[in-house]
């Protein structure tokens, strides 16, 4: 069974195109084993192929069987962290490695590009193109939550437009990581502190949108009616096991049309 969420007509309109690379973070481990196969299958068939310059992958413990999967995907390439995680219980040592080394691959990848990079979680479900979001007048882009919500910008969809200016907000972004304690998460948080103390003094030209209109987070059904581009399944629940936790995050709300293609692609 074939199934993906359409939207009216005035929401496709597709703007001037610009070719665009993805960046995400992979290993072995069970809970991002089943979302690789999300991610790379959904992005296959939902989104545009030929505005995809490369699918850059952080490789950060693939075994050689999942690299083969991997590269069986068209523009996919595989970048070597040297580092190694399991990545099995979330916040755990090699869940704060894995987060460490995106920001870290997202730098050097940004050295050499020639076209936007959007660094985007391992664990989503592409629903439709969001390439007419990359907006060139911009430095850099991210998403916003609700007002009241902590961290207020989020690291789930981030895109660099400008290389050279990229880098240096990366190294800011790494060093505030660095020093930040008040969690093991990391990464949103020195986010949200470097884009608002960026609104002061504007080194950086950042556009902001609603995280839902871009990335949405919930049901998807509900996600189907914030017209949503991608839909994440972040870890709003924790299972006692990788199963069990990679069966609450996407089966957990609901049952949904989709669920029945990514039983598919998980079950191969």
């Amino acid at each position: 069974m074939e199934y993906s969420i359409s939207f009216p007509e005035e929401h496709q309109k597709k703007e001037e195109l610009v070719k665009y690379s993805i960046f995400t973070v992979m290993n072995s481990g069970y809970v991002y084993g089943n979302f690789g196969r999300i991610f790379v299958n959904s992005i296959h068939r939902n989104l545009d192929i030929s505005k995809i310059d490369t699918i850059y992958i952080g490789d950060i413990g693939l075994s050689e069987k999942d690299k083969e999967f991997l590269n069986s995907f068209e523009k996919v390439k595989i970048v070597d962290s040297g580092v190694v995680t399991k990545n099995v219980v979330i916040h755990d040592d090699d869940w704060v490695e894995s987060v460490n080394q995106k920001t870290i691959l997202l730098k050097e990848l940004c050295k050499t590009s020639d076209c936007p990079i959007v660094l985007i979680d391992l664990d989503c479900y592409f629903v439709n193109d969001f390439y007419q979001h990359i907006d060139l007048d911009y430095d850099i882009q991210v998403v916003e939550r609700d007002p009241w919500v902590h961290p207020n910008h989020i690291a789930s969809w981030v895109v660099i437009n400008n290389m050279e200016k990229g880098v240096r907000f990366i190294d800011e972004w790494m060093n505030i990581m660095k020093n930040y304690t008040a969690t093991r998460h990391k990464e949103s948080p020195s986010l949200d502190i470097l884009v608002k103390d960026n609104f002061n003094r504007n080194e950086y030209k950042v556009k902001v949108s609603k995280e839902r209109k871009i990335i949405g987070f919930g049901e998807l059904r509900q996600i189907e009616e914030w017209e949503s581009h991608i839909a994440h399944f972040k870890g709003w629940a924790r299972g006692s096991s990788p199963e069990e936790d990679f069966h609450l995050r996407v089966f957990g709300k609901g049952r949904h049309p989709i669920h029945e293609i990514i039983e598919e692609w998980i079950n191969v």
